[in-house]
């Protein structure tokens, strides 16, 4: 869902912090991504796919925003405030491999004080992650 809109003059994203083996195989991983993600023009569009899918009976809106760590709470808060925006946004915080109480409980409480107002849906995998019963089995 964050991935819509780029920056109009087409500017490369700046490399953040990152050790040099991490560069030679995740250069997109390192980058600074403020350019091509996340742009503000994307909560004007939500809204207006909002207006336009609240005109039907029985549609849900609900996507993935593609971002990891605590910036991925804090945009899916922004993308699901109120009722103008999406219906819920994919938290992918459950697919890490820590898979116990202590993990599930961080994860909703930091999702619930940062996104009072946000809607999530908690996915346990998916087709890039184990299914959670052969994770959790381990």
């Amino acid at each position: 869902m964050n991935y819509y809109f780029h920056d109009q003059k087409l500017r490369s994203n700046l490399l953040g912090q990152a050790a040099p083996q991490d560069m030679a195989t995740d250069l997109y991983g390192v980058q600074n991504n403020i350019y091509h993600k996340t742009r503000p023009e994307n909560i004007e569009f939500l809204e207006r796919l909002r207006a336009l899918s609240d005109q039907y009976d029985d549609i849900m809106m609900v996507s993935e925003v593609g971002e990891m760590g605590h910036r991925s709470i804090e945009i899916m808060d922004e993308y699901t405030q109120g009722r103008a925006r999406l219906h819920m946004a994919c938290s992918f915080a459950m697919l890490a491999s820590d898979f116990n109480a202590e993990h599930f409980r961080n994860r909703i409480s930091g999702f619930q004080s940062c996104a009072t107002d946000g809607h999530p849906y908690w996915s346990f995998s998916n087709h890039d992650v184990p299914r959670q019963d052969s994770r959790w089995a381990e």
